[in-house]
């Protein structure tokens, strides 16, 4: 019965485990950002949800350069899709040169900004594409 119980546990952890490694990662631009220098942005295809005038998705923003120890950053992003858009957080979890989460995850939510950064802009089209 032990070994059992011992089985279930071990196949239930490596299901949950896997279903975090389960993004399709489709790169969106590369560019020069002011403050981070070099960096890579990618959108979780599978990740895109549009419900009404809301769009939420995660990126993975992978700097060339570690900035303040970060050298990847995946975030939750929502939108609203009606004019002026907003952009907000959802939260975001940053990542050290070696894959180690750094500063624990982020959850607070972040105040409603308005979209007018051409990255923004080519992040909401992309994800667009992709909603479902």
């Amino acid at each position: 019965m032990r070994k059992r119980t011992i089985l279930f546990l071990l196949i239930g952890l490596l299901a949950l485990s896997s279903a975090a490694f389960a993004a399709n990662w489709k790169l969106v631009y590369r560019g020069d950002d002011p403050a981070m220098g070099m960096i890579t942005v990618y959108i979780d295809s599978d990740s895109i949800v549009r419900n009404g005038d809301h769009l939420t998705y995660w990126t993975l923003s992978v700097y060339d350069l570690p900035f303040l120890d970060i050298k990847k950053m995946k975030c939750h992003h929502e939108v609203t899709l009606s004019n002026p858009r907003q952009m907000r957080d959802l939260g975001c979890i940053s990542y050290d040169s070696n894959d180690h989460e750094t500063g624990g995850r982020g959850s607070t939510v972040t105040e409603w900004q308005p979209v007018d950064e051409p990255q923004e802009i080519k992040e909401i089209e992309f994800a667009l594409r992709y909603a479902k």
